[in-house]
This record gives structure tokens, sequence and C-alpha cells, in this order.
């Protein structure tokens, strides 16, 4: 659907879920980022809306028509039952 809507960089979810989390502790999840076009695309960084949330493999190149994994580390402060924070590859 990504290819058909003119987008090069697609993922399979807009959400990622990284389980139950232990504040203090780093918790780790990963998604594929596919590049759906004919030419190499370099992601340079990320912006977070929170300090406790990062990324692990940047700067990284994905390769024309294929997908890389992306690690979020993410290092709970609190005891919220359940959170949202907003991840931005660029």
């Amino acid at each position: 659907l990504g290819y058909l809507r003119g987008r090069e960089l697609v993922t399979e979810s807009r959400f990622l879920d990284c389980g139950t989390c232990v504040t203090g502790l780093q918790a780790r999840c990963t998604f594929d980022v596919h590049n759906l076009s004919d030419r190499a695309i370099t992601l340079t960084g990320s912006f977070t809306s929170c300090g406790c949330t990062n990324t692990a493999e940047l700067p990284i190149t994905i390769p024309a028509r294929t997908k890389v994994p992306i690690t979020v580390l993410y290092t709970p402060v609190g005891d919220w039952p359940e959170f949202t924070h907003k991840l931005v590859l660029y």
C-alpha cells in the first residue's frame, strides 16, 4: 500500500508495543523499515518525544528494495500503566 501511495520508506505498523517494562531497566523493541524505492536511503538520526526513548542503529543506509531492523531503546522512569512516545526517523 505504501508503494501505491508513493512512499519510499514504510513500516509494518505505526505503533510498536514494547511489552511490560520495568522502571529503570532498559527495554528493547525492534521494527523493520522497508525501502520501497530504487535507490539507497540513509537514515541519519531520530527525534523522540521523551529522553527515555532512543534508537540504536543510526545512522544506517537502507539499500534499494530491502528492509533493515531498527531497535528502539526505552528506559521507563515512572510507574505508568501505559505510555505513548513519538519516534521520528530522518
